[in-house]
């Protein structure tokens, strides 16, 4: 009889020890997750947990919570997420790293023998996102390109815009140019024409020069009043390659000077003497935009105002702040026509 209730209390022991140890597999000690989409409307990742048991609530940090064995939550910002799942009054955590930045599925691209209009773009090799998408060319919707033409010269914007939260997905600038003036190409924007060396065309800063111009233009024309903006528009841009005088921007008032300064053009310009500085100086010290600016002011001053260097309000007005000590020691102070 001892010995009969001595097996049965072994048994009931092992039983239990197995029931316990099964259970102790089925407690999870790890948080599995899987990216199911990325977008720039969020991405939405796939938390699973590997466990029989249904009866888990999930914890994020942003303070919300799930129940269920399996969940989704919506990521739209980089960062961190930590993530806590309680299965009964076990807890377990795991912290994810978000980027979203990285895989944003689009990238355009084209290629084309001449950027002088009229010209074809081919983007037949583009890699394009599935989904639904819309492509926009300068704001007017358009079907999804194989290629473009351009009758005409100037800027566009190519950008596709993921319709499910209104968000671009990726744009591309383009810059179309007219026929070639003696060595150069050039296009007229907001009546500013803005022309550069042939050669230049291929530089790595050449889109980018011609958009900061662009933004300057756009700038000139929010802030200057509406005759002097388009006063200003009528001295021409020249973007030219002059290692020998080094990098930096300048009026020529008249023919003979221009001349003698190596560009070709017959009328008064405003120089700029390497691409690369339009795009650099800009990054260094903000230069080039009032740069940009002044060089027009010295336009306008020269050919638009009475007396032109000689204007008698802008030398009253010189020798008035000279007197005051006014940017004293400082590039205004030069001459009149620096103030």
């Amino acid at each position: 009889m001892q010995r009969k209730s001595l097996y049965l209390l072994l048994s009931i022991l092992l039983v239990t020890f197995l029931a316990c140890e099964k259970e102790e597999v089925l407690v999870p000690n790890q948080i599995i997750y899987n990216v199911s989409e990325m977008s720039l409307c969020g991405a939405t990742y796939n938390f699973s947990l590997k466990t029989p048991q249904k009866d888990v609530v999930w914890r994020f940090n942003d303070g919300s919570s799930i129940s269920g064995a399996s969940v989704k939550k919506n990521i739209s910002t980089d960062g961190q997420i930590t993530v806590t799942a309680k299965i009964g009054t076990q807890l377990i955590s795991s912290v994810i790293q978000i980027k979203l930045s990285d895989p944003i599925p689009l990238n355009i691209n084209y290629t084309s023998n001449t950027l002088i209009a009229p010209t074809i773009l081919d983007f037949r090799s583009s890699s394009f996102a599935k989904g639904n998408n819309s492509w926009f060319l300068n704001n007017v919707k358009i079907d999804e390109p194989k290629t473009i033409t351009f009758n005409k010269s100037g800027f566009y914007s190519l950008y596709v815009q993921d319709n499910s939260c209104s968000q671009t997905k990726d744009s591309e600038n383009i810059v179309i140019l007219d026929n070639p003036v003696s060595n150069y190409v050039g296009l007229s924007y907001k009546g500013f024409r803005i022309y550069c060396g042939k050669e230049l065309v291929e530089s790595l800063y050449f889109l980018q020069a011609y958009l900061n111009l662009k933004s300057d233009i756009d700038n000139m024309e929010t802030y200057l009043k509406k005759d002097v903006f388009e006063k200003m528009s009528k001295s021409p841009t020249v973007i030219d390659s002059r290692p020998d005088i080094g990098e930096g921007a300048a009026f020529h008032p008249s023919y003979t000077f221009t001349k003698n300064k190596g560009s070709l053009f017959k009328e008064s310009t405003v120089e700029f003497t390497s691409i690369k500085y339009i795009v650099e100086d800009r990054k260094t010290n903000g230069g080039v935009p009032m740069v940009f600016i002044h060089e027009m002011a010295h336009a306008y001053h020269f050919l638009h105002m009475s007396k032109a260097f000689e204007n008698d309000y802008i030398n009253e007005t010189y020798k008035s702040a000279m007197k005051k000590g006014l940017y004293s020691g400082q590039y205004p102070a030069t001459n009149r026509m620096e103030y």
